[in-house]
């Protein structure tokens, strides 16, 4: 992330009409409000950073959670419920302002506390965790096909009224059948954790995240320039290939020679899972 904060006037040298005036201040990014920065200044500068709201968001839910298992773990179960209630009476009171429904905090406080919700029963109930155990692979299938369903048709159906109010609760179950497939059922559509592969690439995961900006930024103009955004295959196929492929590259050299030192940093903190 620092990294990525570090490149962004970089790309005035690539823009000879770029105005610097465009660029937001570094505070928002660094202290983790910039989804409150672009609620009230909008999201008309640099691509690069615009999409950093979401880490803002999930930096804000880290403080608050680690204050409830601190302070609040008895009744962490219904703070759970109380965050995906939140979301939804929110979304419901500014269902006409998108910005607040994009990027505020407790519009997507739901997500938080539907996958904290589960993350707790998964953990302490054994019969919550059979119920996914138990479940046949055509089960899951049709949750996928659900959830294949609610994408392909993602513009239709959640653009007003009450299925705005509860997209972000209707997603959010379909990903934590997902994510309890995964762990728990005993016979899972598809294993994904038997590929070390899927493995690392959830290491690589928050690099792809960030670098994929870098990439969009710096080669949306070059692909222009090079004649390759003129027809549908180049724009809808082979650019999206090279954009990804440079995107993977960089994720994978960041973490193999940036990343993993930073990780070893945990001996000092917390020595007994410091990784080997």
């Amino acid at each position: 992330l620092l990294l990525v904060l570090g490149l962004y006037s970089i790309h005035a040298l690539f823009e000879n009409q770029f105005d610097w005036n465009a660029l937001p201040p570094l505070r928002p990014f660094l202290l983790f409000y910039a989804n409150y920065y672009i609620i009230e200044h909008g999201q008309n500068f640099l691509f690069l950073l615009v999409f950093f709201w979401s880490i803002a968001v999930e930096e804000q839910f880290y403080l608050f959670w680690a204050f409830v298992l601190k302070f609040l773990h008895r009744y962490i179960i219904w703070i759970c419920f109380g965050l995906i209630a939140i979301s939804i009476v929110f979304r419901a009171l500014y269902i006409h302002e998108n910005e607040h429904l994009a990027f505020n905090t407790l519009s997507v406080a739901g997500n938080f506390g539907m996958g904290s919700l589960v993350a707790v029963l998964g953990y302490r109930s054994p019969n919550f965790r059979a119920i996914f155990a138990k479940r046949s692979r055509a089960f899951y299938a049709l949750i996928y096909l659900i959830g294949l369903l609610l994408l392909l048709n993602y513009f239709s159906w959640f653009n007003q009224g009450f299925m705005l109010v509860i997209e972000k609760l209707v997603f959010s179950i379909v990903f934590v059948v997902f994510i309890m497939e995964q762990c728990f059922a005993e016979k899972p559509l598809i294993a994904f954790r038997q590929f070390k592969s899927m493995t690392y690439l959830g290491q690589l995961s928050l690099g792809l995240y960030c670098y994929h900006g870098v990439v969009l930024t710096f080669m949306a103009p070059m692909l222009k320039t090079w004649g390759l955004a003129e027809r549908p295959f180049q724009v809808f196929f082979l650019n999206p290939l090279i954009i990804m492929f440079l995107t993977l590259l960089l994720a994978v050299f960041s973490y193999e020679i940036f990343e993993k030192k930073v990780h070893n940093l945990r001996r000092f903190f917390y020595p007994k899972i410091a990784p080997k």
